[in-house]
């Protein structure tokens, strides 16, 4: 867990010492490696998923949490870069 959250806050840093911003988190994002890891991690959940069907309640509110911190994150970055704008 404490790995997930340095690689986390390692991109998010990253991401806000770039220039351009909307570029470099493209850049993050669309690489082979991020791809293949999301692909792997999306089947890896997918068979436990099929294999332990009553946890489907646990992944659900996992996955839902997810997508909500997703949601925060972006519209930070987005107030982030909307402020760096008006500085320049």
């Amino acid at each position: 867990v404490k790995s997930r959250v340095t690689f986390k806050r390692c991109i998010i840093v990253n991401i806000l010492f770039k220039r351009n911003y909307q570029e470099s988190s493209k850049r993050q994002i669309n690489t082979k490696g991020s791809l293949i890891l999301m692909s792997l991690v999306t089947m890896y959940n997918t068979s436990m998923l099929y294999l332990y069907p009553e946890h489907i309640y646990r992944q659900l509110k996992m996955f839902f949490a997810m997508i909500y911190f997703s949601f925060l994150i972006h519209i930070w970055i987005q107030i982030v870069i909307e402020s760096t704008k008006q500085m320049h």
